[in-house]
């Protein structure tokens, strides 16, 4: 896999800028607020636990700001962006880091008959999936309005990001935690689709960040014995540093996935692309392209209205073909 360490000068470019983001009250979140102020960023950001989210918004009254926010509600995560435009009229990147881990135990040993008629809650979903989904919608609207450097509607492009926090649960298994799992396959798959469209309808960029074991409270019960494990654990200032990067990093950061492991971050969609005959055989792979071209050009396929509205290409792959 190909590392990513975005430059620490990278994230001067955020100055001024104004940044959307959940889950901004505790863990990832908050060392993200921490690093965008550091870089004199512009921070609107949203959390269910109001008491935390305050004291972050106390730490740094003249440019961060708290707005009360449940991720699974979309009028709610509105409300935040509404409150971003009314004050900056204008928001320029927007991460969704919200997140909560494994809730219930959907598939028990000891699930037979009986117990399958007590609904589980599917609020892992709401959170970790539609809550992302909702986000991404909503990010897209405000992103593409472009202003100029005073605030008024109709100024020259500049560079918009969309950043999505997944998990290592988004590409790999994670025994236990069936719900959270999908959720964060789920977040992947709507990045990997995001990024075909995105960039052209609305000139924003999207990229991931798939962090494994993090020193969050979501793993409080297993961080202990991971550590005297030996096992790697990311501080949440890293994962912030590589979310933060790849905003910064601008239409360069498109369609990347960053998995980090102990701090350090690599790139699994250049590793997956380079690969790709070897883990879905060439003949196959040479095929799934021809099938992807052929939907982009049949008026039956989504894909066509896609490509009637300026969208060119789907994959990588597609456009270095195309040279």
């Amino acid at each position: 896999m190909a590392r990513f360490d975005p430059e620490p000068f990278l994230l001067y470019g955020l100055r001024g800028k104004v940044i959307v983001l959940t889950g901004g009250a505790n863990g990832i979140g908050a060392a993200t607020v921490d690093l965008l102020y550091e870089n004199g960023a512009l921070v609107v950001f949203g959390d269910l636990d109001a008491d935390a989210g305050k004291k972050v918004e106390a730490r740094y009254p003249e440019r961060v700001q708290f707005v009360s926010t449940d991720v699974s509600i979309y009028s709610s995560l509105l409300n935040l962006f509404h409150a971003a435009y009314a004050k900056y009229h204008r928001v320029d990147h927007a991460f969704s880091i919200a997140g909560v881990s494994e809730q219930s135990s959907w598939f028990h040993p000891s699930l037979d008959l009986n117990s399958l008629e007590n609904v589980p809650e599917p609020i892992v979903l709401k959170v970790d999936l539609l809550g992302p989904i909702y986000f991404s919608r909503i990010a897209a609207g405000f992103l593409r309005q472009r202003t100029s450097t005073d605030g008024n509607e109709g100024g020259t492009a500049e560079k918009k990001s969309l950043v999505l926090v997944s998990s290592v649960a988004g590409f790999m298994e994670s025994p236990g935690l069936p719900i959270y799992c999908a959720a964060k396959h789920g977040v992947l798959g709507l990045m990997r689709s995001l990024r075909c469209s995105l960039p052209q309808t609305h000139g924003i960029s999207v990229s991931a960040v798939c962090p494994w074991m993090s020193a969050t409270s979501m793993v409080d019960d297993i961080e202990g014995p991971w550590q005297r494990a030996g096992l790697p654990v990311n501080q949440p200032a890293e994962v912030a540093q590589i979310i933060v990067g790849l905003a910064a990093l601008g239409e360069e950061g498109n369609g990347k996935s960053i998995y980090v492991e102990g701090g350090r971050g690599w790139d699994i969609e250049t590793g997956l692309e380079q690969t790709r005959n070897q883990w879905m055989g060439q003949k196959q792979s040479e095929a799934w392209l021809e099938g992807e071209k052929f939907l982009r050009s049949h008026p039956a396929s989504a894909a066509y209205w896609l490509g009637q509205n300026g969208i060119q290409g789907s994959t990588a792959e597609e456009k270095s073909d195309q040279g």
